[in-house]
């Protein structure tokens, strides 16, 4: 960037208007299946106000949206495209913690070779730019 302000961060944009082929994949195969379950990310439920209940909302409640649950994340962006290490969904699943209020894993039962794997293609999405 040009003459700007040297402090300035670069701000990067994405259409969320609609999610990728591979979102919609991440969606059906660990968000909905893992994460959009009774108790947790769905209609009726309080956890961190993210409901998960189709891709495209999905979508649009993380890319570029500042988690409303400050407590577990300092509230930072959900999901800030090329950079998973400050986005707020790959901070708070790194310790493998739902919540810091909760202390349990996320969800209960996840852990392992399988959560390892989900985690870095969810990294590997974000860093090529959470389309």
């Amino acid at each position: 960037a040009g003459g700007g302000d040297a402090g300035a961060a670069d701000v990067v944009t994405v259409d969320v208007a609609a999610p990728s082929a591979e979102f919609t994949a991440i969606y059906e195969t660990i968000l909905r299946p893992r994460c959009a379950t009774s108790g947790c990310h769905v209609n009726g439920s309080s956890v961190s106000r993210l409901v998960m209940t189709d891709a495209a909302s999905t979508y649009a409640r993380l890319v570029n949206v500042r988690d409303e649950c400050s407590f577990n994340t300092g509230s930072r962006i959900r999901v800030v495209p090329f950079d998973p290490a400050m986005s707020a969904i790959m901070i708070f699943n790194q310790d493998g913690l739902c919540g810091r209020r909760h202390n349990a894993l996320m969800p209960d039962s996840y852990g392992g070779d399988a959560r390892s794997a989900d985690l870095e293609r969810f990294r590997a999405w974000i860093m090529t730019g959470a389309r």
